[in-house]
């Protein structure tokens, strides 16, 4: 008897997947067997028949032993890391135990007029929410393009005075948004190419760069201002 039931089972097995992957009910599924094969087909023996297939095609799970690699420090000789070494407290302040810390920003190579608006609306967008307390621009604020000694651009058509320009509105727009902190702006290479030009005037157009008048005016604190 049980080899006839067997029988029977092993014949529907295909049938039986095919119709719970369409989506079918017990009840309908029992009700379709027994249809088609003129056999008598229960909901409860087509769910435990099911449930035994799922359980045999269900993948062997592999149980791999945990292997625990060696750190970098174990293989290569290195220095201490950063974070092994102490981290030195804070100074004690002049103006005694409840001055508080304080802020600073600090930007550089804005490179104007070649300036990154993307990177500027980030240094904006801080000193907005952080109000630093100091603003430090490291130095290259303009590009000084026009007067480098490297060959120009013929395409290139803004000059120096549109160079400035574009700087200004930039230190103006950073004091809008800080204007209680102090600015710092430190000269570059790049601004450092107004000298090199005044020092290698040629003949007599040397002598205008001893005029008092003019080495105030020719002075990034002059020309931005």
């Amino acid at each position: 008897m049980a080899a006839v039931v067997s029988a029977k089972w092993e014949r529907w097995h295909p049938r039986l997947l095919a119709l719970y992957a369409e989506g079918h009910t017990h009840a309908d599924v029992a009700s379709a067997l027994s249809t088609e094969s003129g056999q008598p087909f229960t909901p409860a023996a087509c769910r435990q028949k099911y449930a035994e297939m799922k359980g045999q095609m269900a993948p062997e799970q592999v149980h791999r032993p945990m292997i625990q690699r060696p750190r970098v420090s174990q293989i290569i000789e290195l220095n201490p890391q950063p974070f092994a070494v102490p981290i030195p407290r804070v100074a004690r302040s002049n103006h005694g135990h409840d001055a508080k810390c304080w802020t600073a920003l600090i930007f550089t190579d804005t490179h104007v007029p070649y300036q990154d608006e993307a990177a500027l609306s980030v240094v904006y967008g801080l000193i907005r929410d952080v109000q630093p307390r100091v603003i430090v621009h490291l130095g290259d604020l303009l590009d000084c393009f026009k007067i480098s000694r490297f060959t120009k651009d013929r395409n290139h058509i803004l000059n120096t005075q549109d160079e400035i320009d574009g700087a200004r509105r930039i230190l103006h727009h950073v004091s809008e948004l800080a204007p209680q902190a102090r600015k710092v702006w430190l000269e570059g290479n790049h601004e450092h190419r107004l000298d090199e030009l005044l020092n290698s005037l040629p003949g007599t157009a040397s002598d205008l760069t001893r005029l008092r008048s003019i080495q105030q005016a020719m002075t990034w604190p002059a020309l931005l201002g």
